[in-house]
């Protein structure tokens, strides 16, 4: 046993290493199955992202001064300008001063604010507007009153005129009445009047009358004034003098030539005042301040301060006072002093204005003109600030002699007032004494009113030749529009052209800033800004300066003045500019508004404008073509068989809700088949649907390769068109890339998807058999015998094949053998009947064609036989192959025709397969040797 061992080892190794090379012989001539093809799923699309809201428009600009524009203009006759006043909406001046030695001579008028039908607010008697409202009340002098209109003073009752050569004061109620007159008070033991009425200031009731030549402890033109309460009727002037011995009580003074009253202070300027300045007399001028009808003190120069007029000059009367004002508070004191000069040897009138203090006479404050004004404090006024505090007005004349005013903001505290504007008349003649006729009288008057809560600013101004009225600009009128209806839908492509319309209900131009919010309509523009941007005025006269559009900022704006109105209306400043709607993928965009706001730093209104996005929905999708002409759908990105006919079916629709502001919107739809063209023939489009909108072209000049629909759809409404099409056969040349692939583009929405179907083969198979039973292929066949054939058709596509089909070329079979017999066809579906196979004597041609429809999956078998001539020669072969124009696969059969006995070669028949018997006998045969063998050598040794 020992000694046997190992030749068995030996054995056994031979017997595993026989397996092996069978396993590698077995593996080598298996026959592997063909893949299926894998579906290309569509490309992913991907979407922006959610808008992102623009930046805000920062706030309106804030002044500490306020605008003041000229809205009428004011004329009369001999020596008009000489005194004015203002209270609310009316305003008195003096339209012609009495002359000295007339009787009865003179006049002033009484103006009223009024808004015309045109929407243009303005002054009653305007000269520079013939159609001025209404309400103009002119008071002629009275007989027997001299020098009437010398200086007037008004309050919300009472217009007050003083007539300085018959010395009265009288007092006429808002309709023009008289309702009294108040004498110049009789001679006392301390003063004679003189020039009563030369000078007025009232502060509610209280009327303060100047009499400036009034001969005051037997010194001539001393001067002094007089306290009236307009509030009781029977009330008698009291007298405001400095005290017996007062220094102000100067011969030349002309206390009162100029008054001011304030609450329970009064004062008198002393213009004419005489100071030592160095040992040489000056005119300095002064001030009297009194409380009730209490003397308080004197308020003087600081003679330190530049030089000053000598006494004697005949030409310098406008010392200290020559203008004054008390602040709104009435803690301040503002006086005029236009004879001053700078420079250490006086000169020249250049002027300045001081600022005391009420309480205890000190120098807050003092106030110089610019470079080039002369008698700068000729005229004062003070006015509020729209921030609160005070605003203060300057007459001078600039260095062309031309007059002007100065306006200043006055800080909170006692800090350095500042110059904010220059005022001066819309016309040159206006220059001429604008402010101050020269270095006495005339009149800077400022005023507020209120309505609907808005705070309205005056400023009224004599010069020689008329009366000028600055006041707070009505603001601006804003309005907006665009070419589609506020809260209409717009759709991709359209335009949107705003129109911005600035009216300017005022007389004279206002400046302003316009500011267009464009934060809401920049998401929404297909270039990312607006254009076509312009910018007129009306009436039509300098062109404006273009406005500016800032993208990142998200705004347009422009500056400029708006201008005055006319008797044809407001003027106007229209800003336009359009934008085009872009176009989406992001079905959430189609959800937002275009809007925009329109401002301007003078308006309270802010007119905006909102309109939808629309958009138009494209639905498409492949439909199947059975044999009744029937249409099904076909699964997104199922593959599609050769030779088919088929329909592209796109659906645009308008889902906008009837409900909703919309007009009819122009349609254009582009399918684009240039990459369908190669695998299949594009037969045609049409609408569809009993009421078809639009119409539809396939590949027109202005559009090769695609089918085009144009149409007008309203709300609710769409259109269907169907493209018909039919994939060329398997076997058609050129070849394309076995893709369908399109998409269809939408101008008024988001693009569908695009369809991508592939073109795939029907499997088809084929078999030669020696009985109609059996599933072993044969090679070969004895002559006289009958070779069964089975030939399966397999829908291996994504979709129902309707016109299915093969053929089966017998021409290499016929030759020797007979037939085709017992032809059928069947279905793997059960209970399909499928159409019956039919054989061409005349081509060879075995025939199969149905149009019921072979769903995916199914297999279509189609069998028959032939009969071997019993006179076949041996050794020649049955050939045949099966096409079909859904499939390149072309699977051919081959069988040979045996001559002998067909036993002696039973091992070799069925192909590879039959001869393992044979592989397998050889195979015991050499290990029985081989074992045989190795026992004999074991035991010989």
């Amino acid at each position: 046993m020992r000694r046997l061992q190992k030749p068995v080892w030996v054995m056994w190794l031979l017997v595993v290493l026989c397996l092996i090379f069978t396993s590698l012989v077995s593996a080598a001539t298996s026959q592997d199955g063909d893949e299926a093809p894998g579906l290309i799923p569509p490309a992913g699309r991907s979407l922006p992202a959610g808008l992102v809201a623009g930046s805000r428009l920062p706030g309106v600009d804030k002044s500490d001064f306020p605008r003041l524009v000229q809205d009428a203009r004011f004329v009369g006759g001999n020596r008009v300008g000489f005194g004015a006043a203002a209270h609310g909406k009316h305003l008195a001046y003096v339209e012609s001063q009495g002359l000295p030695t007339a009787s009865g001579d003179g006049a002033v008028v009484i103006q009223t604010l009024s808004t015309g039908s045109n929407g243009v607010s303005a002054w009653s008697g305007d000269a520079d507007d013939a159609s001025a409202p209404s309400g103009s009340v002119r008071i002629p002098a009275p007989a027997g009153v001299s020098g009437f209109g010398y200086q007037m003073a008004m309050n919300n009752r009472f217009v007050v005129v003083g007539a300085k050569w018959s010395q009265e004061v009288l007092v006429y109620d808002l309709s023009g009445a008289l309702v009294r007159t108040i004498a110049v008070p009789p001679d006392s033991y301390r003063f004679s009047p003189d020039n009563f009425g030369e000078s007025l200031a009232l502060d509610g009731d209280s009327l303060v009358i100047g009499a400036p030549n009034s001969i005051v402890d037997d010194i001539d033109d001393a001067g002094m004034g007089f306290l009236v309460d307009l509030s009781d009727a029977a009330s008698v002037p009291v007298p405001l003098i400095a005290p017996k011995g007062d220094p102000s009580i100067v011969e030349g003074a002309l206390a009162g030539q100029t008054v001011t009253v304030h609450g329970g202070m009064a004062a008198l300027g002393t213009p004419g005042l005489v100071g030592a300045v160095a040992g040489v007399d000056c005119l300095t001028g002064g001030v009297q301040l009194y409380s009730g009808s209490g003397f308080v003190r004197d308020l003087h120069v600081d003679m330190s301060q530049g030089s000053y007029p000598v006494a004697d000059e005949s030409t310098a009367r406008a010392g200290l006072g020559s203008a004054l004002a008390f602040s709104s508070d009435g803690g301040s004191l503002l006086a005029g002093e236009p004879s001053w000069d700078p420079s250490a040897s006086w000169t020249m009138q250049v002027g300045m204005v001081y600022r005391f203090s009420v309480a205890d006479g000190s120098v807050k404050s003092v106030l110089r003109g610019s470079d080039g004004a002369e008698y700068f404090g000729t005229s004062l006024a003070v006015g509020d600030a729209p921030g609160g505090g005070d605003t203060v007005f300057v007459a001078y004349r600039d260095d062309t002699s031309s007059g002007r005013v100065a306006g200043y903001a006055v800080p909170a505290g006692d800090g350095a007032e500042v110059q904010r504007a220059t005022f001066q008349p819309m016309d040159a003649a206006g220059g001429d004494g604008f402010g101050s006729l020269g270095l006495y009288g005339g009149a800077v008057v400022a005023s507020t009113f209120t309505e609907e809560g808005v705070p309205y600013r005056n400023l009224l101004v004599t010069a020689r030749t008329g009366v000028y009225h600055f006041g707070t600009p009505i603001p601006l009128q804003l309005s907006k529009s665009a070419d589609r209806a506020t809260g209409a839908r717009v759709f991709p492509g359209q335009r949107l052209t705003y129109t911005l319309t600035a009216s300017n209900p005022n007389r004279a131009p206002v400046d302003t800033e316009l500011v267009d919010d464009l934060s809401g309509v920049l998401p929404f523009s297909q270039s990312g800004t607006v254009d076509d941007v312009t910018v007129s005025n009306d009436p039509a006269g300098a062109t404006p300066a273009p406005p500016l559009v800032d993208a990142d900022a998200g705004r347009l704006s422009w500056k400029g003045a708006v201008p005055g109105g006319t008797a044809l209306g407001p003027g106007r400043v229209l800003l336009k500019y359009s934008v085009t709607v872009r176009r989406s993928q992001d079905l959430s965009y189609y959800t937002g508004s275009v809007d925009n706001a329109f401002l301007s730093d003078y308006s309270r209104d802010r007119p905006v404008t909102s309109n939808g996005l629309g958009h138009i929905d494209l639905e498409k999708r492949l439909l199947a073509v059975a044999g009744d002409g029937s249409l099904s759908p076909v699964a997104q990105g199922a593959s599609v068989a050769f030779g088919q006919r088929y329909v592209y079916e796109l659906k645009v629709s308008n889902p906008t809700p009837a409900d909703a502001l919309a007009d009819p919107v122009d349609v254009t739809v582009r399918d684009d088949m240039s990459e369908v063209v190669d695998d299949a023939r594009v037969e045609g489009a049409s609408l569809v649907g009993a009421a078809p909108v639009g119409t539809v072209t396939w590949d027109d000049a202005s559009s090769p390769g695609a089918v085009v629909w144009k149409g007008s759809l309203g709300k609710g409404q769409s259109a269907v068109i169907q493209v018909r099409i039919t994939t060329y056969p398997a076997d058609h040349a050129p070849a394309g890339d076995h893709k369908l692939t399109n998409l269809a583009t939408n101008d008024r929405g988001p693009d569908s998807a695009r369809l991508v179907n592939a073109v795939s083969d029907v499997d088809l198979g084929k078999g030669a058999f020696g009985s109609q039973s059996s599933s072993q292929p044969v090679s070969s066949v004895k002559t006289g015998k009958d070779v069964f054939y089975r030939l399966t058709y397999k829908n291996a596509t994504g979709v129902t094949v309707h016109d299915a089909s093969l053929h089966d070329d017998l021409s290499g079979v016929l030759g020797g053998a007979d037939g085709p017999l017992d032809l059928s066809a069947t279905s793997s579906v059960a209970g399909h009947q499928v159409a019956a196979p039919a054989f061409d004597a005349g081509t060879g041609l075995l025939s199969w064609s149905d149009s019921s429809g072979i769903a995916p999956g199914e297999t279509v078998t189609v069998t028959y036989r032939v009969r071997v001539h019993q006179d076949a020669r041996p050794g020649t072969f049955l050939k045949n192959g099966v096409q079909s124009p859904q499939s390149r696969q072309g699977p051919l059969t081959q069988v040979g025709v045996q001559g002998m006995d067909p036993v002696s070669r039973l091992p070799f028949t069925g192909g590879g397969h039959g001869l393992w018997p044979v592989y397998v006998a050889a195979l015991g045969a050499c290990l029985v040797g081989a074992g045989y063998a190795v026992d004999r050598y074991a035991r010989r040794s």
